[in-house]
């Protein structure tokens, strides 16, 4: 009884609403990519067009720090609301975009959103989700943002005009910011708002920045950004110009990929809450993500590379998942810091995303498309060596401890 009053089925509400946000702003994102007619309507060069797509993530980077330290300085709801009003201002006026600087603004606005929804997501889920259900929630959470990303890519194209591609979508963001207005809440009633809330930015950044275990989690999360878009980034080009595959073929392989994030999302955590432990599977998926991408480029275009195609995203799920929960669980963090120290991860995420693409793969493609996958697979290597400075923080180490000390709550 006392934990359905600290943990309401509200929070269902709660969630549907943030996760549904953050599935419309990964929908809005990733139709750019598909949308070439913006290109001679828009007179934009390969470079430019590319910029529009990457905007989002510059403004992640910016925002996914002040983000934390606002939320819990003020709260979700009230943070998170501005996010989601000034993203759906965004995502309509690009509709109005006459040349590549006012569309680029335009999606950096639009970014916005995209950079608080990821960054609060660990706060929002350790607030309102006992601990047996932190994995399903940060699961299903990371599941939106897939969907998003694949459902953006897929339908994109289907529009009748570029316009009609932003409009349609910029309602339906609108939609959902009044919902999360009206329904988003900061808090469960039973919390007391000291353990969420007011907490000063010097305070927060210093318990996340002393923190040890935080510092392997945030590189491991920059590493993981550099993975995920250089490798969904480069594959189609590469395939279609090197592997003579048509686009379409090429975009599959991409395509699917992203469902194997999908489903890996709430796939790992579960196992993970099943099996007790963490960095076991973190680092045995990790390496499973470099020798699967490796296997997919030198086995194209055969069987094999169809195969396996699914599986780089399938494995990489587990790190980000993790990775995501991190803060929730360590009990030097937990949700009282958790904005402040989410909002580094978050941008440790998009910092790599970023640089990955342009500064790391293509050029090393350039030289030498093998060894750009071989690069690949020694960066997940590393990154999955990263566990072993990270704190295990399994179902197993949490009952060692003790739900509420693991959780964090009778810390700081």
């Amino acid at each position: 009884m006392a934990d359905q009053r600290r943990y309401p089925p509200y929070r269902w509400v709660v969630f549907a609403v943030a996760a549904t946000a953050f599935f419309l702003v990964n929908y809005n994102w990733n139709t750019v990519a598909t949308l070439l007619d913006l290109i001679p309507d828009l007179a934009l060069s390969e470079t430019q067009f590319g910029l529009l797509y990457t905007a989002p993530t510059l403004s992640g980077i910016l925002v996914s720090i002040p983000g934390g330290m606002l939320a819990d300085r003020y709260g979700i709801r009230r943070i998170l609301g501005i996010a989601v009003v000034l993203t759906t201002i965004g995502c309509l006026l690009r509709v109005t975009a006459t040349g590549f600087a006012s569309m680029f603004a335009y999606n950096f606005l639009m970014g916005i959103g995209l950079g608080f929804l990821f960054a609060l997501q660990p706060k929002l889920v350790g607030l309102w989700f006992p601990p047996r259900q932190v994995g399903l929630a940060t699961g299903l959470y990371m599941m939106a943002m897939g969907v998003g990303m694949a459902l953006g890519l897929a339908t994109g194209p289907m529009y009748p005009t570029w316009e009609s591609a932003f409009l349609y979508p910029g309602i339906a963001v609108a939609v959902i910011a009044v919902l999360w207005i009206v329904l988003g809440r900061d808090r469960p009633a039973g919390v007391p708002a000291i353990e969420t809330e007011l907490v000063g930015f010097k305070e927060g950044m210093a318990r996340a920045l002393r923190s040890r275990n935080m510092w392997f989690v945030n590189t491991a999360q920059f590493l993981v950004g550099v993975l995920i878009l250089a490798y969904i980034g480069s594959l189609p080009y590469l395939l279609t110009e090197l592997k003579g595959m048509t686009e379409e073929s090429a975009s599959i392989i991409s395509a699917l990929a992203v469902i194997g994030f999908t489903i890996g999302t709430v796939f790992w955590p579960l196992v993970s809450e099943w099996l007790g432990i963490r960095n076991p599977i973190f680092m045995v998926t990790m390496a499973l993500t470099g020798v699967t991408a490796v296997l997919v480029w030198f086995l194209a275009p055969g069987a094999g590379m169809w195969a396996l195609a699914f599986f780089p995203g399938f494995f990489i799920a587990a790190a980000l998942t993790f990775m995501m929960m991190a803060p929730i669980e360590l009990p030097e963090i937990g949700p009282r810091y958790a904005g402040n120290a989410t909002g580094i991860l978050s941008t440790t995420y998009n910092l790599g995303a970023f640089v990955g693409l342009p500064y790391m793969m293509l050029p090393i493609a350039a030289v030498s498309a093998n060894w750009a996958f071989i690069f690949l697979l020694l960066v997940s290597l590393v990154t999955g060596a990263l566990a072993l400075g990270i704190r295990e923080i399994g179902r197993k180490a949490r009952e060692r401890m003790g739900e509420g000390v693991s959780r964090g709550w009778d810390l700081g």
